[in-house]
């Protein structure tokens, strides 16, 4: 028995076919909601697009090991492909900042702002890497207009330069031409439970002592992200406290000259308080 071919069904069954796909595709990504954060996830190494970060092991309890991770989040700051990874042996680790937001400008182009920074990412010009800048809508550098494409991928296309989000070969995120097979231009876009954003006025909280080793004097350069006017430090001298030195912090970069003449060459500490709390402690090596 022959059966007949019904070319108007058949095409019928296509439309619909890709009328539910374009559907589905649209719900999925629900359009980038500004109330959902996402972690993006690079094709070509499956590294989680990420402030840049250091990492360091400390030590907890009688034999226990952790890992810090300390993201840069001042403006500026460079963006990279890398998962934060505890030690080899554990799963990824998704830290806040390696999550974004994205916010809508219409006609699907967004910022998109890392979660821990409350920074957009943003290029100056048309070979500038793309750096994390203080929030701004008109800014045409941190427009991205957002490729969808099957399998729950995107490609981030910069407004401003016509170039895709994509990253070097030390996984530093850079700009390059629109290549439709180049894997490291393709994110996958994942939603994930949220973290508080941060405040993108946030500065990067530090600590140098310079000169150390140092003879008669040495200085503490301090940036804070308060104001402390009853902060203070205190060297100990092979254990024993030399007594309290206060410090008035300001909001920002401080430089506290330290006298250190009296002391007998040695390796010292310092320990400094702010807000009640022994922030830092470091060694101070006085010579003569």
């Amino acid at each position: 028995m022959k059966t007949k071919f019904n070319s108007k069904k058949v095409k019928l069954s296509l439309l619909v076919s890709f009328v539910l796909t374009a559907v589905f595709s649209f719900n999925m990504y629900s359009q980038l909601q500004a109330n959902l954060q996402y972690n993006l996830i690079n094709a070509a190494n499956n590294q989680f697009a990420s402030l840049e970060f250091s990492s360091r092991e400390s030590s907890f309890g009688c034999c226990g090991v952790r890992t810090i991770f300390t993201p840069i989040i001042e403006d500026g700051g460079r963006l990279e492909a890398e998962t934060a990874t505890r030690n080899r042996f554990s799963a990824p680790t998704l830290e806040d900042f390696q999550k974004w937001k994205f916010v809508s400008l219409g006609n699907n182009i967004y910022q998109i702002i890392n979660v821990r920074s409350g920074r957009a990412v943003d290029v100056q010009n048309n070979n500038a890497l793309p750096l994390q800048q203080q929030p701004n809508r008109s800014d045409v550098g941190q427009q991205w207009r957002v490729i969808f494409l099957p399998n729950n991928q995107a490609r981030f296309v910069s407004v401003l330069s016509g170039k895709a989000i994509s990253f070097n070969r030390n996984g530093i995120l850079v700009q390059r031409e629109v290549r439709n097979g180049n894997r490291r231009q393709l994110w996958t876009i994942r939603t994930v439970e949220p973290s508080p954003v941060g405040d993108p006025t946030d500065i990067q909280e530090s600590l140098i002592i310079a000169p150390n080793p140092a003879s008669t004097s040495t200085t503490l350069f301090i940036s804070s992200n308060v104001d402390d006017p009853n902060a203070y430090y205190e060297i100990l001298v092979a254990g024993a406290s030399r007594g309290r030195v206060s410090i008035n912090l300001k909001r920002g970069l401080n430089e506290i000259p330290v006298d250190v003449s009296g002391i007998n060459a040695r390796i010292n500490r310092i320990d400094i308080f702010i807000q009640g709390r022994r922030r830092y402690v470091r060694s101070l090596v006085v010579i003569r």
